[in-house]
C-alpha cells in the first residue's frame, strides 16, 4: 500500500489534490513505481515544482550517482551469461576493495 492512499485513493488524486496539472500527473506516473513515489514526494515538498523543475531534479540525483564498478571489470564479464554478471561484478570489486584475498 503506498503512503499517498491514506490522502486519496490514487497517486493521481493525490497529486491533483496537491495542484498538479494533467501534464505533470502523465510525467510522474511516465516513470517507474520507485522513481515516480520520489518524484510524488519531490512535488509534495514543493507542489510550485514544473515538470522542467522536476526533469532537473532527477538530472541531479543521477549525476550523483556513482557507478561501483570499474570500466575493466565490465568488459571482463561481457561475455559471461547474463546470470552471473552481477556476481562476477560484485566480487572483482570485492576483490578491489581488499575484502576478499584471490587465489
Amino acid at each position: 500500500m503506498n503512503w499517498y492512499f491514506k490522502f486519496s485513493s490514487t497517486r493521481d488524486d493525490y497529486l491533483k489534490s496537491l495542484g498538479a496539472d494533467d501534464n505533470m500527473v502523465q510525467f510522474i506516473n511516465s516513470f517507474d513505481e520507485s522513481n515516480a513515489h520520489f518524484l510524488v514526494n519531490e512535488f509534495r515538498k514543493n507542489p510550485s515544482l514544473t515538470i522542467d523543475n522536476l526533469y532537473d531534479i532527477i538530472v541531479e540525483v543521477k549525476a550523483k550517482i556513482v557507478d561501483p564498478y570499474l570500466a575493466t571489470e565490465y568488459r571482463a564479464v561481457e561475455n559471461l551469461p547474463e546470470e552471473m554478471k552481477k556476481w562476477a561484478l560484485v566480487t572483482f570489486r570485492k576483490v578491489r576493495k581488499g575484502l576478499l584475498i584471490p587465489y
